[in-house]
């Protein structure tokens, strides 16, 4: 009877062993330190600058979510939303004395379900948002709305009092595209006496979806909106589209603006003109000049900054990275392609870019 009791005991003291160590563990992941709370100021001075377009709408932020991680990017807390941000208001979220960073994404697509999976800062920054979001209606014309373009950013922070106030610098994880002129001039050339009409701009391998760090883009699709003919019928992507041309004063340029996610230079991130093209001899036909955005070639100046000095080489050829303005002039001296997909003889255009910190890049391009 003894050595039966001793055995019960032995087995209740390793129960309850069991027990305190499953309890610690869940403590350690979850809620190791005191609670504390972390006051955000989310900045976005830095992100607008040397820009045509006025840019105060493009700092505003609609709501978003935000977390908090330790010194080894494990979540600590659960993520949180918050709503409308200025500078009156302060939101909050709740972790422990164990955090020492926080994450913050403002105005993304991205619902509370989507980040029931996050355990860590990189599982936090691989949710995904849509380009869809900054309109609310994708198949009105040129409808992106600067008011609710997707950011993020990520600061370290200390506790005092077990309260931290962070001032989190967020970036547009979007890029802004805009195509300031058009210009044609055929005299001297071997089109001397014809005619062009730009009818539509779109972009072309714009990305539509991308990580909420902005570093990995996805879906490209084109915004074209018209057929062969130039008849236009609304889609779902026209929001990358101007919709019809109805008219354009070269002496006082219309701009264009579009944003989309980043993209690489495998099927790179493109603004076209459509429009009809007629020789001095000969019937008109609808013809593209694809400008494929930041690249270096031929009958193409690329400045930096709002400078006037031309690069001669750069690293991201052919890309398009978040948080870049690249604004670009076009004069054309030639005729255009057949087939959207084609690229253009670079003699046709002349290009000029300009690329700044929104970042800008400034490009002009000359076809010939």
């Amino acid at each position: 009877m003894n050595k039966n009791y001793l055995i019960i005991g032995v087995l209740m003291s390793f129960l309850m062993m069991s027990s305190c160590t499953s309890s610690e563990t869940e403590d350690d992941l979850t809620s190791k330190g005191s609670p504390a709370k972390v006051y955000l100021t989310l900045n976005t001075d830095g992100m607008t600058r040397a820009t045509s377009i006025s840019t105060a709408n493009e700092k505003i932020i609609s709501g978003g979510f935000a977390c908090a991680f330790d010194v080894n990017d494990a979540k600590i807390g659960a993520v949180q939303s918050f709503t409308a941000y200025n500078d009156a208001s302060q939101p909050s979220i709740s972790t422990t004395t164990q955090a020492t960073q926080v994450s913050v994404a403002a105005n993304v697509s991205s619902q509370s379900t989507d980040f029931s999976s996050v355990t860590n800062r990189s599982s936090f920054e691989g949710v995904t948002t849509s380009l869809s979001n900054t309109t609310s209606n994708v198949q009105t014309y040129r409808s992106q709305d600067g008011t609710n373009l997707p950011m993020y950013g990520n600061q370290t922070f200390t506790f005092t009092s077990n309260a931290a106030n962070p001032k989190v610098d967020l970036d547009h994880t979007v890029c802004k595209i805009e195509l300031s002129s058009i210009t044609w001039n055929f005299s001297y050339t071997g089109y001397a006496g014809a005619s062009f009409v730009p009818k539509e701009v779109f972009l072309y391998n714009a990305n539509t979806k991308c990580t909420l760090d902005g570093i990995t883009g996805s879906i490209p699709v084109s915004g074209e909106s018209s057929d062969a003919s130039c008849a236009f019928n609304s889609t779902n992507t026209s929001y990358l589209s101007t919709g019809d041309i109805s008219s354009y004063n070269q002496s006082s340029p219309t701009p264009y603006v579009f944003y989309s996610f980043p993209n690489g230079s495998t099927t790179p991130t493109k603004i076209i003109i459509k429009g009809t093209f007629t020789p001095s001899a000969g019937g008109a036909s609808t013809v593209y000049y694809p400008i494929v955005i930041n690249k270096l070639q031929s009958n193409t100046d690329i400045s930096l900054d709002g400078g006037t000095t031309k690069i001669t080489s750069h690293t991201d050829d052919s890309q398009v990275l978040k948080n870049h303005h690249y604004k670009i002039s076009i004069i054309i001296n030639g005729k255009g392609v057949d087939n959207v997909a084609d690229d253009i003889n670079s003699s046709t255009v002349k290009i000029q870019m300009n690329v700044t910190n929104w970042t800008a890049y400034d490009q002009k391009v000359t076809i010939k």
